[in-house]
């Protein structure tokens, strides 16, 4: 499992974004049920405030988190030669991983920024139904580098700077 995570930190190296713009203080929501991500966000965040408290803010932050797993034929077949073998070979099990950050204003989705990994595990076949549900610690590292990756794809964002642009010249 060490091996998986040291080469998805080679893979997707953390970016590092200006820490000079200060982005206008925002509500956010997210299906997120990690706190140390939530702690990480507040921690790492351009943002003068971000809270999950302040309704009434007009600009928001929605990051939705996805995790399925594929039907491929390739877990199907793999999952019935186990089957057949009496559970002595793995099944190999495909698992698509998501998290995209979207930015709204007064309702309005102005950017969206999605990040994605695709993993293949090999379970054992009596003990597949424990861990069906469970995110990997791969997952949950490259969840917590999307952060990094998100406010320099956010700093760079046109549509993203000229809202906030117009929030300064508005209420500042």
């Amino acid at each position: 499992m060490k091996f998986i995570r040291v080469l998805l930190l080679a893979l997707f190296p953390v970016v590092c974004y200006s820490e000079e713009a200060k982005f206008p203080p925002v509500f956010y929501q997210t299906n997120v049920q990690d706190e140390a991500f939530e702690v990480l966000l507040k921690q790492e965040s351009n943002f003068e405030m971000i809270d999950s408290e302040s309704v009434g803010r007009p600009i928001g932050l929605l990051i939705v988190e996805k995790s399925r797993r594929k039907q491929t034929a390739t877990a199907f077949s793999s999952g019935l030669i186990s089957a057949v073998a009496l559970g002595v070979l793995p099944v190999l099990d495909d698992r698509e991983y998501a998290i995209s950050y979207k930015l709204y204003a007064q309702g309005q989705e102005i950017v969206e920024f999605e990040y994605g990994v695709t993993a293949t595990e090999f379970r054992n076949f009596w003990t597949i139904h424990k861990t069906i549900n469970k995110a990997a610690d791969a997952e949950n590292a490259y969840r917590n580098q999307t952060i990094s990756m998100f406010f320099d794809d956010l700093t760079k964002s046109k549509e993203a700077n000229k809202l906030f642009e117009e929030y300064r010249y508005y209420f500042k």
